[in-house]
């Protein structure tokens, strides 16, 4: 059964927002915290509509679990004919996504750890404030 995009509870921002394929609801609340408090909106979405909504300009930035994404090709096209960035994370222990995502033309690919670490500075340096 196919989601729905779902907008976070972020508060109100000021039209910056970031698009996340993750289907971890712990990843999900952790991306949404830290946006909030940046003022960012984050609207989720379910894999099978990642390349569709990654094509769409209003998202300044996409965040992608690599375990989730199912056609990395289509969503590193997608974002790139918008415009928009694309930061990629994977569980540490494989490697063969982050060969995968490389290959596919993702420039920003993070092991999960740290990209949770990094994700307030990912943010900020990646959405004008």
């Amino acid at each position: 059964m196919e989601q729905k995009a779902r907008r976070s509870r972020s508060a109100d921002g000021d039209g910056r927002t970031v698009l996340a394929v993750v289907s971890d609801l712990l990843m999900e609340v952790r991306i949404e915290a830290t946006a909030q408090i940046q003022g960012i909106i984050v609207h989720t979405v379910s894999a099978d509509e990642a390349a569709t909504h990654a094509g769409d300009s209003s998202h300044r930035l996409v965040i992608a679990d690599l375990a989730t994404v199912r056609d990395l090709d289509a969503l590193a096209a997608a974002a790139r004919g918008a415009g928009v960035t694309l930061v990629a994370y994977y569980p540490h222990v494989d490697d063969e996504l982050r060969k995968a995502a490389k290959h596919a033309g993702i420039e920003h690919v993070y092991p999960r750890s740290r990209f949770l670490r990094d994700l307030p500075k990912i943010l900020a340096g990646r959405l004008p404030s």
